[in-house]
């Protein structure tokens, strides 16, 4: 989806550091953030479990940084990823978080996010303070002037545009049926918005 050829790809929460060292090969240069000091120390020291060269350990960069103050300059990375991020941001940190995001993306930039999808019956959890439904994130990113919100058919490729998940939710609501969140791919929110 990402595919190879970028110049610099932004993981935001990138706790272990095991998605960096998966897609080095897919740009020039892969930078790892996250708020903690520990988590970081943690995702650079497992380099080792990679068997890297030289070049491609070269390419890596972890830093300590919060979401919702990304000190890069503007238009810095072709795609920013976060997995698992956005649901523990505090909901006034949300809007900030999506403007610093399109912000250091490059004109045609994408923003990968996943996250649980709010209707899609997780349990509250007591650090998770911001759960949205895909209409929801949808709305936030639109509003920090994204837009072209893409998503997986089902949980799975190909493409298609998340109005259809957006669709999904909603029928799956109004029909109480908790199964088929799953195959669906709607239990968790997978979106890729563009800059």
């Amino acid at each position: 989806m990402i595919g190879r050829g970028h110049q610099a790809i932004l993981e935001i929460g990138c706790g272990s550091g095991d998605l960096i060292y998966a897609i080095v090969d897919h740009a020039e240069k892969i930078v790892g953030t996250d708020i903690s000091a520990k988590g970081v120390e943690w995702a650079r020291n497992r380099k080792y479990l990679w068997s890297l060269s030289g070049e491609q350990s070269s390419k890596i960069e972890f830093l300590q940084m919060s979401a919702v103050q990304l000190n890069f300059p503007d238009e810095t990375f072709d795609w920013a990823i976060s997995t698992s991020l956005v649901e523990h941001l505090h909901p006034e940190d949300v809007s900030i978080h999506m403007h610093e995001v399109r912000r250091i993306l490059k004109p045609g930039g994408k923003y990968l996010m996943w996250c649980p999808n709010r209707l899609g019956h997780h349990k509250d959890r007591d650090y998770h303070f911001s759960m949205l439904s895909y209409r929801e994130w949808i709305e936030k990113l639109r509003e920090a002037g994204f837009s072209g919100f893409r998503s997986t058919l089902t949980s799975r490729l190909p493409m298609i545009d998340a109005g259809f998940k957006v669709f999904m939710e909603q029928f799956l609501t109004a029909l109480r049926i908790k199964l088929m969140w799953t195959h669906w791919g709607v239990r968790n929110v997978f979106l890729v918005a563009t800059r």
